[in-house]
């Protein structure tokens, strides 16, 4: 019988902790290398620290390229002095041998010494490192990797290694923190900075915990980024790249993080103006990916100096007569500006005297029923099918003739928004409405003894002749509009046709285009609930509509959806004071209507000293010379170690990602980082701007169309660029575009475009060949 004292009661308790520490044994191999389980460890300790105290960021990096998995354990104790126990005594005794050993430690003994004295705290350093191997199968794997490590460790300020310091599995256990007291490993005496600036302990941060962009590290570690942020006061982004640094591909990326907010319930407002077809492709990208019937949410268009591509500056929000008071400034500005002398630039003394009542009366004679215009059949077949479907003449009770505001009011009122706004474009005054009301005696009259100065005509005159000539030279101001961005939440409008020429004309015509451009994309978002005291409903038709309900929630549609107002190649307005007005607008009043501004350029002195104050976020893509380094590094303070990032790091986009400095302004603190971007090669191959690439996939877009050539380019060109295939082809066909005297192939040189269309018609061979089959 077993006594109660001799019982195993261990069934009662957890298992011993030692045994739930190491559940396996350890076994000894040659070479100092110890396997525990089913895995290999090969530790090493630091012999002598470096030389110079190089920060734990720059050995992660140099061991992180070569992929080799490691732990680093280091153990920090007061009174560092203590190291030294006799050697420094015994080193004096024996000075007289004129050892350099002994004079080396005793200096270095007296300059910790001093440090000591001077208030620095001296601390000992003991360092254990370790890498291990899964691969059984191979012996090589493990050695390799204990050599390599070792390799990178010896450089890390110039230290030496040692491979094992005493027993194997010490050694291995000495570099998991907390498994023992103490640490097999030399210890070292140095100034607890040095000591804490080589710690594994400092990595790249991020201001956000989570993000709907990312980005990485050199080093490979994941950094957040989250735009439209509350952790920011106001949201002023300027990117500067010059060209080939990727500056488009960027821009469409910070667009296609905005599109990931998560605070989305619908699509956010992204409105950019641009000189090209930067966001061409990411424009298609969205929309392919949208149902049929939101297709229209998402345009890109070409801005025309056409009249087939009109836009009635005059137009206003649905069922409005008049305009609001943020349009109405507007259009103040926008017809004086058509006035303004050819030379000067400005409009002469009294033209904004006669533009507000000149504005007012326009909008007065279109909503005057006796004077609207009268509504006509066959002028929109849109409008026509519509109407005759709800059968508006069984509502006319009493015959009476319908003016287009009638119209607007029945569609309204029957939920036919879309159709109500296009029958708006013939209610609302044109430019040519405005030109007659020149002559309008209350006008005339007004003003008669107003003269212009420098021709001597009278100002009514004088603004009859510019603006007229302005609808000649600019037919898209002119009659009703035909290009309308309708209820679309994603646009991009490029200027590049009307942005041609040189000469104070072509800048004349920029600056109109732009001003245009502007507001028809902001009109919408610069609208607030302080608008909605403005509005005014019209009972003198024939269907009275009160449409105040509609604009409440348009308004709170609009304020609560992530809003950005975007430009590229900004520098083409740099001498443009309207077009510079309008920016520093957006920029200032961004915060109050909670829109987001980006702004990108090739040069950081694109940017006014004002602006730059402003901004909270900054993007560097690309180095440039030496003097627009020097203009980067003191335009945006920037410190030193991101000024070496910026002379010798930065690289153009890549299949291995692009690099690029960002400089981040939160409500706590700043932040200053060089990270790297990536994507894949599906948005690469839809947001890319270049040449090549560019003539290639329009090319396939006309045969297959923007998903199939899309699909098509990934499978075969995974890199997201021709960059290998052309250079491959160049070499077989042996075509240089340009041989230095290595016999080095000039890649600033375009491609041959017989080259491109090799590739094209290869690209559709396989595509025919994978139909077929």
């Amino acid at each position: 019988i077993i006594s109660d004292n001799d019982a195993d009661l261990s069934g009662f308790f957890h298992q011993p902790l030692p045994e739930q520490l190491m559940p396996r044994s350890m076994s000894d191999h040659e070479e100092g290398i110890v396997r525990s389980g089913d895995v290999y460890y090969a530790p090493m300790t630091l012999e002598t620290h470096p030389k110079q105290p190089t920060p734990f960021d720059a050995l992660f990096n140099d061991i992180y390229k070569s992929r080799i998995p490691f732990r680093m354990h280091m153990m920090l104790k007061n009174d560092g002095m203590s190291v030294f126990g006799m050697k420094v005594m015994f080193a004096r005794v024996l000075s007289f041998t004129g050892s350099e050993a002994n004079k080396r430690l005793i200096e270095c003994y007296n300059n910790l010494q001093s440090l000591a004295l001077n208030g620095e705290e001296i601390v000992s350093s003991q360092i254990t490192f370790c890498t291990w191997s899964r691969s059984l199968d191979s012996y090589d794997e493990i050695r390799q990797r204990k050599h390599s490590l070792a390799r990178k460790i010896t450089g890390w300020g110039s230290c030496d290694v040692a491979a094992v310091e005493g027993d194997e599995a010490e050694s291995f256990l000495s570099s998991i923190g907390g498994t023992t007291l103490g640490t097999v490993a030399n210890a070292a005496a140095a100034p607890l900075y040095d000591t804490l600036k080589m710690a594994p302990i400092a990595r790249v941060g991020s201001a956000w915990t989570e993000g709907s962009k990312l980005y990485r590290t050199n080093s490979g570690k994941l950094v957040s980024y989250m735009p439209y942020s509350k952790q920011q006061l106001a949201w002023v982004k300027f990117i500067v790249g010059p060209m080939g640094s990727g500056k488009t591909v960027h821009l469409n990326g910070e667009h296609f993080a905005l599109l990931l907010h998560p605070d989305n319930d619908e699509l956010p407002f992204i409105l950019n103006i641009d000189i090209g077809p930067g966001m061409k492709g990411f424009c298609s990208m969205v929309r392919d990916a949208l149902p049929k019937h939101r297709k229209h949410e998402v345009i890109y268009e070409k801005l025309l100096n056409r009249a087939d591509c009109s836009i009635n500056s005059f137009d206003t929000p649905i069922c409005l007569r008049h305009p609001l008071s943020n349009q109405s400034a507007f259009l103040e500005t926008f017809v004086s500006m058509l006035c303004a002398d050819d030379e000067t630039g400005v409009a002469p003394d009294g033209v904004e005297d006669v533009v507000t009542p000149l504005i007012a009366l326009a909008y007065e004679y279109r909503a005057k029923r006796s004077t609207a215009a009268k509504y006509m059949a066959n002028v929109s077949p849109k409008v026509d099918e519509v109407i005759e479907a709800l059968d508006i003449h069984s509502f006319n009770k009493d015959n009476r003739f319908l003016t287009w505001w009638d119209v607007v009011d029945f569609l309204a009122s029957h939920g036919e928004l879309h159709a109500a706004s296009i029958a708006q474009r013939y209610s609302v005054p044109t430019m040519e409405d405005v030109i007659t009301g020149l002559n309008n005696p209350r006008i005339r009259n007004s003003f008669s003894e107003l003269k212009n100065a420098k021709t001597n005509e009278d100002i009514c005159t004088y603004m009859q002749r510019k603006l007229d000539a302005a609808l000649n030279r600019y037919p898209i101001i002119s009659g009703v509009t035909k290009f309308d961005i309708g209820n679309s939440r994603i646009v991009s409008l490029d200027l590049d046709e009307v942005a041609k020429g040189v000469g104070a004309g072509a800048e004349k015509r920029l600056r109109i285009m732009y001003f245009l451009a502007f507001f028809t994309l902001t009109k919408r978002i610069f609208t607030g609930k302080e608008h909605l005291e403005e509005l005014v409903v019209d009972k003198s038709g024939l269907f009275p509509f009160d449409c105040t309900e509609i604009h409440k929630k348009n308004i709170a549609s609009i304020e609560r959806t992530p809003k950005r107002f975007s430009g590229d190649e900004i520098h083409r307005f740099k001498n443009d004071p309207m077009a510079r007005q309008l920016q520093a607008l957006a920029i200032r009043e961004g915060r109050k209507w909670k829109i987001d501004i980006m702004q990108a350029s090739q040069n950081g002195t694109d940017f006014d000293e004002e602006m730059i104050k402003l901004a909270t976020d900054i993007v560097i893509l690309g180095r440039g010379n030496a003097a627009n380094i020097k203009s980067l590094t003191q335009q945006f303070s920037l410190p030193s170690n991101l000024v070496e990032r910026l002379e010798s790091s930065m690289r153009r986009p890549s299949k291995e990602g692009s690099t690029l400095i960002t400089l981040v302004e939160t409500d706590k603190a700043r932040w200053e980082q060089f990270l790297y971007s990536m994507y894949g090669p599906s948005f690469l191959w839809a947001t890319t701007s270049t040449r090549d690439d560019t003539i290639v996939k329009d090319a396939l877009i006309e045969k297959l169309g923007n998903q199939k050539a899309r699909k098509l380019l990934v499978e075969l060109y995974p890199d997201g660029n021709l960059d290998d295939e052309i250079d491959d082809r160049r070499r077989r066909s042996q075509i240089l575009s340009a041989t230095n005297s290595n016999g080095n192939t000039d890649e600033a040189e375009e491609t041959p475009l017989h080259i491109l269309d090799e590739i094209i018609e290869a690209t559709m061979r396989h595509y025919n060949i994978k139909l077929a089959s």
